[in-house]
Protein backbone atom coordinates (compact mmCIF):
# COMPACT_ATOMS: atom_id res chain seq x y z
CA UNK A 1 0.00 0.00 0.00
CA UNK A 2 1.27 3.47 -0.83
CA UNK A 3 1.08 6.09 1.88
CA UNK A 4 1.91 9.79 1.94
CA UNK A 5 3.59 11.08 5.10
CA UNK A 6 1.74 14.20 6.28
CA UNK A 7 3.27 14.60 9.75
CA UNK A 8 6.46 13.63 11.56
CA UNK A 9 7.43 14.95 14.97
CA UNK A 10 11.04 15.42 13.84
CA UNK A 11 9.83 18.52 11.93
CA UNK A 12 8.08 20.04 14.95
CA UNK A 13 9.44 23.21 16.57
CA UNK A 14 8.88 24.68 20.02
CA UNK A 15 5.51 26.38 20.33
CA UNK A 16 5.36 30.15 20.26
CA UNK A 17 3.11 30.06 23.34
CA UNK A 18 6.20 29.25 25.40
CA UNK A 19 7.18 32.92 25.13
CA UNK A 20 3.97 34.15 26.81
CA UNK A 21 5.18 33.80 30.44
CA UNK A 22 8.44 35.50 29.49
CA UNK A 23 6.61 38.40 27.82
CA UNK A 24 4.30 38.77 30.84
CA UNK A 25 7.29 38.78 33.21
CA UNK A 26 9.03 41.50 31.18
CA UNK A 27 5.77 43.50 31.10
CA UNK A 28 5.44 43.28 34.90
CA UNK A 29 9.02 44.37 35.51
CA UNK A 30 8.64 47.15 32.94
CA UNK A 31 5.50 48.48 34.68
CA UNK A 32 7.37 48.42 37.99
CA UNK A 33 10.43 50.16 36.52
CA UNK A 34 8.47 52.91 34.72
CA UNK A 35 6.39 53.66 37.81
CA UNK A 36 9.49 53.67 40.01
CA UNK A 37 11.34 56.05 37.63
CA UNK A 38 8.34 58.41 37.42
CA UNK A 39 8.15 58.58 41.19
CA UNK A 40 11.89 59.16 41.55
CA UNK A 41 11.91 61.93 38.93
CA UNK A 42 8.90 63.62 40.53
CA UNK A 43 10.71 63.46 43.90
CA UNK A 44 7.59 62.49 45.75
CA UNK A 45 6.29 59.49 47.50
CA UNK A 46 4.25 57.38 45.16
CA UNK A 47 0.56 56.97 45.30
CA UNK A 48 1.09 54.26 42.70
CA UNK A 49 1.82 51.50 45.20
CA UNK A 50 -0.68 49.37 43.36
CA UNK A 51 1.29 49.54 40.10
CA UNK A 52 4.61 49.08 41.89
CA UNK A 53 3.40 46.07 43.87
CA UNK A 54 1.52 44.32 41.09
CA UNK A 55 4.17 45.07 38.48
CA UNK A 56 6.83 43.51 40.68
CA UNK A 57 4.60 40.59 41.72
CA UNK A 58 3.56 39.97 38.11
CA UNK A 59 7.19 40.03 36.99
CA UNK A 60 8.33 37.63 39.70
CA UNK A 61 5.46 35.17 39.28
CA UNK A 62 5.77 34.94 35.51
CA UNK A 63 9.56 34.71 35.73
CA UNK A 64 9.08 31.61 37.88
CA UNK A 65 6.46 30.22 35.47
CA UNK A 66 8.81 30.82 32.52
CA UNK A 67 11.78 29.30 34.36
CA UNK A 68 9.79 26.11 34.97
CA UNK A 69 7.60 25.75 31.87
CA UNK A 70 10.06 26.62 29.10
CA UNK A 71 12.80 24.11 30.03
CA UNK A 72 10.22 21.38 30.78
CA UNK A 73 8.47 21.89 27.46
CA UNK A 74 11.75 21.92 25.50
CA UNK A 75 12.86 18.77 27.34
CA UNK A 76 9.58 17.04 26.46
CA UNK A 77 9.95 17.99 22.77
CA UNK A 78 13.54 16.69 22.73
CA UNK A 79 12.48 13.41 24.38
CA UNK A 80 9.61 12.86 21.93
CA UNK A 81 11.82 13.62 18.92
CA UNK A 82 14.48 11.25 20.26
CA UNK A 83 11.92 8.45 20.64
CA UNK A 84 11.00 9.02 17.00
CA UNK A 85 14.61 9.16 15.76
CA UNK A 86 15.49 6.01 17.73
CA UNK A 87 12.49 4.22 16.23
CA UNK A 88 11.12 3.61 19.74
CA UNK A 89 7.50 3.82 18.68
CA UNK A 90 4.79 1.45 17.47
CA UNK A 91 3.31 1.52 13.99
CA UNK A 92 -0.27 0.53 13.18
CA UNK A 93 -2.40 0.88 10.09
CA UNK A 94 -6.00 0.42 9.23
CA UNK A 95 -9.31 2.22 8.88
CA UNK A 96 -10.36 4.95 11.29
CA UNK A 97 -13.22 4.00 13.61
CA UNK A 98 -15.40 6.02 16.00
CA UNK A 99 -14.14 9.34 14.59
CA UNK A 100 -15.39 12.35 16.59
CA UNK A 101 -14.12 15.64 15.15
CA UNK A 102 -13.32 18.62 17.34
CA UNK A 103 -15.63 21.60 16.77
CA UNK A 104 -13.90 24.59 15.15
CA UNK A 105 -14.04 26.55 18.44
CA UNK A 106 -12.40 23.73 20.37
CA UNK A 107 -13.65 22.70 23.85
CA UNK A 108 -13.38 19.03 22.94
CA UNK A 109 -10.61 16.73 21.78
CA UNK A 110 -10.76 15.14 18.36
CA UNK A 111 -10.93 11.39 18.94
CA UNK A 112 -10.79 8.18 16.96
CA UNK A 113 -9.70 4.57 17.20
CA UNK A 114 -7.37 2.71 14.92
CA UNK A 115 -7.28 -1.05 15.31
CA UNK A 116 -9.07 -0.58 18.66
CA UNK A 117 -6.41 1.82 20.01
CA UNK A 118 -7.80 5.23 21.11
CA UNK A 119 -6.23 8.54 20.08
CA UNK A 120 -7.21 12.05 21.20
CA UNK A 121 -5.70 15.46 20.42
CA UNK A 122 -6.62 19.12 20.06
CA UNK A 123 -5.28 22.25 18.37
CA UNK A 124 -5.84 24.11 21.63
CA UNK A 125 -3.96 21.93 24.11
CA UNK A 126 -0.24 22.51 24.13
CA UNK A 127 0.45 20.08 26.94
CA UNK A 128 2.48 17.68 24.80
CA UNK A 129 4.35 17.47 21.56
CA UNK A 130 2.99 15.24 18.86
CA UNK A 131 0.29 15.40 16.21
CA UNK A 132 -2.44 17.92 17.13
CA UNK A 133 -3.92 19.11 13.81
CA UNK A 134 -7.70 18.56 13.92
CA UNK A 135 -9.92 18.15 10.86
CA UNK A 136 -11.78 21.38 11.64
CA UNK A 137 -8.47 23.25 11.31
CA UNK A 138 -7.29 21.56 8.12
CA UNK A 139 -5.90 18.34 9.58
CA UNK A 140 -5.46 15.27 7.39
CA UNK A 141 -7.47 12.82 9.54
CA UNK A 142 -11.06 13.45 8.50
CA UNK A 143 -13.58 10.58 8.61
CA UNK A 144 -14.49 7.03 9.60
CA UNK A 145 -13.14 4.46 7.20
CA UNK A 146 -10.18 6.62 6.11
CA UNK A 147 -7.10 4.42 5.73
CA UNK A 148 -4.06 5.65 7.62
CA UNK A 149 -0.83 4.44 9.18
CA UNK A 150 0.32 5.92 12.49
CA UNK A 151 3.53 5.93 14.45
CA UNK A 152 2.84 6.44 18.16
CA UNK A 153 4.02 5.77 21.68
CA UNK A 154 2.14 5.63 24.96
CA UNK A 155 3.36 8.14 27.55
CA UNK A 156 3.44 7.61 31.31
CA UNK A 157 -0.08 9.07 31.62
CA UNK A 158 -1.43 6.38 29.27
CA UNK A 159 -1.99 8.81 26.39
CA UNK A 160 -1.15 7.66 22.88
CA UNK A 161 1.07 10.34 21.34
CA UNK A 162 1.14 10.36 17.53
CA UNK A 163 4.63 10.91 16.10
CA UNK A 164 3.91 10.10 12.44
CA UNK A 165 0.79 10.25 10.28
CA UNK A 166 0.61 8.64 6.85
CA UNK A 167 -2.48 8.76 4.66
CA UNK A 168 -3.22 6.06 2.08
CA UNK A 169 -3.07 7.39 -1.50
Amino acid sequence: MDYITVYEIKNENPELILTVPLILAVGGFLAFYITFRKNKLAQKKSKNYFTLFFGLAFGIIFSIVAAISIPNSLKKLKEHKQLFLDGSFKTIEGKIQDFEPMPYQGHKNEEFKLDGIPFAYSDFLGNYYGFQNTASHGGPIKYNGQEIRLGYFTNLDGENIIVRVEIKK
